[in-house]
């Protein structure tokens, strides 16, 4: 499946495990805040914030409430 059909909150979480697994994310690293990844892919925060769980569930990503989103260690 060509990267344009699909939704677009797997084409921002395929682009950010790409990131994480080339170590342009870095573990530990924080992540740009949910408003700065909105503006930088063009969408909504909703779609951010979806992208962001399923990296979650994998394990690639961890939350601190408060400070951020962090690439897990």
């Amino acid at each position: 499946m060509p990267d344009r059909d699909l939704p677009p909150y797997r084409r921002i979480a395929d682009d950010l495990r790409a990131a994480i697994a080339t170590a342009k994310l870095a573990p530990g690293e924080k992540l740009k805040s949910e408003n700065e990844l909105k503006d930088l892919y063009g969408t909504t925060r909703v779609t951010v914030r979806k992208a962001l769980a399923l990296l979650k569930a994998d394990g690639l990503l961890i939350s601190e409430q408060g400070r951020g989103v962090f690439v897990r260690q």
